[in-house]
């Protein structure tokens, strides 16, 4: 295993023989504040085999309480390699272990792997009125970059970046998402995209439609 921390073992599920069973749990348990919140989406309703199908090409990292062998958090990394990112997801900690940096120290972790491995950036989402997710996204080096509406959920969403790579004149392109106005702008675009093409559940409208067509010609 991997020691990050005197407190708190940060490794993946392989690694530490973790069941599925038990994270799924975890997170269930962790969800439970987006109910209270009247969000909803198809994650909130895994079963054990719903899980392993969606982490089976993916890193589940998981947070264990040195002294106890308890699983404290969990958050999945999927590779992107065409895009040079891993998109993350499933970000849970235990109720009880809430307070104690444990999702920042596991993010810590990640990207240091993430890096070394050669992706450029980390990719994550939340519900745009999931406010406590949205400010941890922030607080840890996630800018927004989009917005958008699913029709398996019942919110909107905002899509966040956080870059690896340092600024650098050989590749504009990234340190480009380094700058808030950039970040910004993109926001903009997916929000006016959104809110003009598609319709309060996330269906494209008779204009989206539209648009879609004259693209296709």
């Amino acid at each position: 295993m991997n020691n990050w921390t005197n407190d708190v073992i940060i490794t993946t599920r392989r690694e530490a023989g973790i069941p599925d069973a038990d994270i799924l749990e975890l997170i269930n348990r962790s969800y439970k504040i987006w109910a209270e919140h009247e969000l909803d989406g198809p994650f909130l309703h895994y079963t054990v085999e719903d899980f392993r199908q969606a982490t089976r090409h993916a890193n589940v990292f998981v947070a264990i309480d040195r002294a106890t062998g308890k699983l404290l958090g969990t958050h999945t990394l999927q590779p992107r390699r065409k895009q040079g990112c891993v998109h993350g997801s499933l970000l849970a900690v235990a109720p009880e272990a809430r307070g104690r940096g444990i999702a920042s120290r596991m993010l810590e972790r990640e990207a240091e792997r993430v890096r070394i491995a050669g992706f450029k950036y980390m990719r994550g989402v939340t519900a745009v009125n999931a406010v406590w997710s949205v400010n941890w996204h922030l607080k840890n080096g996630y800018r927004i970059i989009g917005y958008r509406r699913d029709p398996k959920e019942n919110h909107y969403t905002y899509v966040f970046r956080k870059q690896l790579l340092p600024p650098s004149l050989s590749r504009p392109v990234y340190s480009l998402y380094g700058l808030a106005l950039f970040c910004r702008l993109r926001y903009l675009t997916s929000y006016i995209a959104t809110r003009l093409f598609k319709d309060g559940r996330g269906n494209m409208n008779g204009l989206g439609k539209l648009a879609k067509r004259m693209v296709r010609r």
